[in-house]
């Protein structure tokens, strides 16, 4: 699969967020697919399966949120899609730039991981999870609220100035 039909097959993933569509989403992914989300937002933790994509497709959209593709950036078998979200909703307002790192198999997307730069914005725009669901079988479409574990502060500190 070349790269160019890789972030094509991004881009059509990423347009279910503004008019979200089943058969966009099979026809991209992997029926397993597997997408991460930081934080403790209602679209937090890892949606599973077409039905899981699908319910944080929907929020996504219910909340407005505009999406605009940045630009894609090639890895050795994936890509990423830098991504400028902006929105506004009970006077909250999400300017959100972000990375949607996609990993491929049999020419489909099997796993989205989200990387946002600003996660507590995120947190306030969607509000937080209503209730901390258990894991359940992949089959069904869930999304689990499972916050990874944080590194220790003491071996990594991000002064800022990393551009200096």
């Amino acid at each position: 699969m070349t790269r160019d039909a890789k972030a094509q097959l991004a881009r059509k993933f990423l347009s279910v967020l503004s008019t979200p569509d089943e058969s966009v989403v099979r026809s991209v992914t992997t029926d397993d697919m597997i997408w991460s989300f930081p934080g403790s937002s209602v679209i937090s933790g890892e949606a599973h399966g077409v039905a899981g994509v699908m319910r944080r497709a929907r929020t996504i959209a219910e909340h407005g949120v505009h999406v605009e593709i940045v630009r894609p950036i090639y890895g050795y078998s994936g890509v990423a899609i830098l991504l400028h979200n902006t929105g506004e909703k009970n006077g909250v307002v999400l300017d959100e730039h972000l990375a949607a790192v996609f990993s491929f198999r049999d020419d489909k997307i099997a796993r989205l991981d989200t990387f946002l730069s600003d996660v507590p914005i995120v947190e306030a725009f969607f509000g937080p999870s209503s209730t901390q669901r258990t894991p359940q079988s992949s089959q069904t479409g869930d999304v689990r609220h499972e916050p990874p574990k944080r590194a220790s502060n003491q071996f990594c500190h991000d002064s800022g100035d990393a551009h200096e």
